[in-house]
C-alpha cells in the first residue's frame, strides 16, 4: 500500500513539476555555434537564474531548498552568486533541485528534488553546489523529474539517476544507445539531426509527422511546443487555454501551425502558456493569462510583449525572463505582461 502511494504521489509531482520550470537548454552552449555571440542562459524554476557568458550563475528567489547555491537556505529578493562554479556551460532546474555542466565535463548538481521520499525531518538539501560526475565533451545538461539528461558534442545522449531517498546517490552517466544523433535537448525530449523528436525517456518518437526541426519545448502531459528550421512553430496537446496559439480552444493531438510567427529563433513552453522570440528580437506571448473572479482568462492567438524590442534570450516561467542584447534583464508574468527592469543588468550589478 505504501508503494501505491508513493507511485501515486511520484506521477503527480512529475505531472506538475514542469508548471514552474523553464530554461533555454535548445541553445546549448557558447561552441555551439561560433559564428554567433553566446549570451548565456536563462533558467526558471522555485528561483531565477541567470548563467552569464562568463560562465557565472547568479539566482534570486525562495531558497528553502538550497536552489540559488549560495552557501546557505536564506531566500534573496537579489541575484547572489552560485559558490563553487565557474566556467559554467549549460543550466537547468527542476523543482528544487539545480545541475550544471562546465566547459570541462564537471557535473554539478544542488538544491534538493522536492520529490524526495526519505525521513520529513532529515535534511537533505546541498547548498553548496557539489560535482557529482565527470563527462567528456559535454555541450547541455538539462533534469527531469530524477533523471539529468547530458549531450555530447558529438551527438551523444547521456543519463544520470539519481535515487529517490538521497539526491546525491547517482546512477550513471550512462549513454542512451538507441536513439540516432543528438542536435538539441530540453528536458525528457530530444531533437535528433535529422529534426525528429524523442523522449529520452521512452525512447520513442514523439512526433513523426513533423520534421526539419531545431528546438522543442513543452509537457506532453499538456502541450508541446516545436521549431522548425523555417522559423515556423507548431504546437499540440491541450488548449482549452490557447496553449496551441492557433486560434481555438480545441485540443489536437497532430500538430498544428501556430498563428502569427514567422522568423522564431527560439520558443520557451511552461505548463499552459508560451514564448517566442523572433530575429528581430521581439517576444510574443500566448495562452494561460490569469484569472479574473471565478473565471480564467487565456489569450489563443501570439501577442507582442512591449516594451521589449532587442530581446536575444527568453525564458517562460512562474515569472517570465528575457534579456535585451544590450545585457539588461527584463521580468513580467503572464497576468499584466508589462516588463520592468530588473535591478541589475551584466554590465554592473553583475
Amino acid at each position: 500500500m505504501k508503494s501505491i502511494y508513493r507511485c501515486l504521489i511520484v506521477s503527480a509531482v512529475l505531472l506538475f513539476v514542469i508548471q514552474f520550470a523553464c530554461n533555454d537548454n535548445n541553445v546549448v552552449g557558447p561552441n555551439k555555434n561560433l559564428s554567433a555571440k553566446w549570451y548565456g542562459q536563462l533558467s526558471e524554476d522555485f528561483v531565477h537564474s541567470i548563467l552569464k557568458s562568463d560562465g557565472k550563475i547568479w539566482s534570486w528567489g525562495s531558497n528553502s531548498s538550497g536552489t540559488l547555491g549560495n552557501g546557505t537556505n536564506k531566500s534573496s529578493d537579489f541575484p547572489v552568486l552560485a559558490t563553487n562554479l565557474n566556467n559554467i556551460i549549460s543550466i537547468d532546474q527542476s523543482y528544487g533541485a539545480a545541475v550544471a555542466v562546465d566547459k570541462y565535463g564537471s557535473i554539478w548538481f544542488w538544491g534538493n528534488l522536492y520529490i524526495y521520499f526519505g525521513l520529513p525531518d532529515e535534511d537533505t538539501n546541498v547548498v553548496t553546489p557539489i560535482k557529482i560526475a565527470k563527462l567528456e565533451s559535454i555541450e547541455a545538461i538539462t533534469i527531469s523529474g530524477i533523471f539529468i539528461f547530458l549531450l555530447g558534442n558529438d551527438g551523444t545522449t547521456w543519463y544520470i539517476k539519481m535515487d529517490w531517498y538521497s539526491p546525491t546517490i547517482i546512477e550513471g552517466p550512462n549513454i542512451i544507445k538507441d536513439i540516432p544523433k543528438i542536435s538539441s535537448i530540453w528536458k525528457n525530449l530530444a531533437i535528433t539531426c535529422d529534426g525528429l523528436i524523442y523522449d529520452l525517456l521512452s525512447r520513442d518518437y514523439v512526433q513523426t509527422t513533423l520534421t526539419n526541426l531545431s528546438e522543442v519545448s513543452g509537457n506532453r502531459a499538456r502541450h508541446v511546443l516545436a521549431l522548425k528550421n523555417d522559423g515556423t512553430v507548431w504546437a499540440w496537446g491541450n488548449n482549452d487555454l490557447g496553449q496551441l496559439g492557433n486560434g481555438t480552444l480545441e485540443r489536437s493531438e497532430l500538430p498544428t501551425q501556430v498563428l502569427n510567427l514567422t522568423n522564431i529563433i527560439a520558443i520557451s513552453a511552461n505548463y499552459d502558456f508560451n514564448l517566442a522570440l523572433k530575429e528581430d528580437g521581439t517576444v510574443w506571448f500566448w495562452g494561460y493569462e490569469g484569472q479574473s473572479g471565478d473565471s480564467l482568462v487565456s489569450q489563443n492567438v501570439p501577442i507582442r510583449i512591449e516594451p521589449l524590442s532587442d530581446a536575444v534570450l527568453i525564458c517562460s516561467g512562474y515569472e517570465n525572463l528575457a534579456m535585451a542584447k544590450d545585457g539588461v534583464y527584463w521580468i513580467f508574468n503572464v497576468k499584466d505582461k508589462i516588463p520592468s527592469i530588473v535591478l541589475f543588468n551584466s554590465h554592473n550589478h553583475l
